[in-house]
């Protein structure tokens, strides 16, 4: 019976510990930027146009604003100041899974984020903002290839972009695999014990 237990103990283990092995966290802190610059295509492995990096230790005049309310990283935060987009870079496509935002002037604004793939419309979330807390938005839009953000007033702040290569298929990490065998090896080693 204890043999069962630990076997069923480690199984319902393996389930709760398969992650996503491939999922990629775009900080922005890389590269150093003494105030700002703009994202170029190919930076982080996209294409991006109207994105800009910002480090908000570099003027006293960003301390308390949304640009420095919304670094959830070490020293750099993301920001536009229009219709900003992120495109994958060739045929690829990519999953969207979450960021953290915040309007970077405006005590509040509205984000609308719109996902595609090859031009057609795959999803969209609007979310209210404030520059006085970080907000984390959730997207897990699968399978696309461009994202438009759109903030209705003025600039928005984003830090800590996840998103996954591909279909954003979870993969199993090496660690579950090995404690997945074990369960079932357990499981079996009881089966034939029982047998005999």
């Amino acid at each position: 019976m204890k043999k069962l237990l630990t076997g069923a103990l480690l199984t319902i283990a393996l389930s709760f510990s398969i992650q996503s092995a491939n999922a990629a966290v775009i900080t922005f802190d890389s590269p150093a930027v003494e105030y700002d610059r703009i994202i170029q295509n190919g930076d982080y492995g996209f294409n991006w146009q109207s994105m800009y990096i910002l480090n908000p230790d570099a003027d006293p005049y960003f301390s308390g604003t949304g640009y420095d309310i919304g670094r959830i990283s070490e020293k750099n935060v993301a920001y536009s100041n229009t219709n900003a987009y992120m495109y994958a870079i060739g045929d690829s496509t990519f999953t969207l899974n979450n960021a953290w935002f915040t309007s970077a002037w405006q005590e509040t604004d509205t984000l609308t984020v719109t996902a595609y793939l090859d031009g057609v419309f795959r999803g969209s979330k609007t979310v209210g903002l404030t520059n006085t807390a970080p907000l984390l938005v959730e997207f897990n839009f699968t399978n696309i290839d461009e994202v438009v953000f759109h903030a209705d007033i003025n600039q928005f702040v984003m830090d800590n972009l996840v998103y996954n290569e591909g279909m954003g298929t979870p993969v199993p990490e090496p660690s579950s695999i090995l404690l997945g065998l074990m369960g079932a090896s357990s499981l079996l080693g009881l089966k034939k014990k029982k047998s005999a």
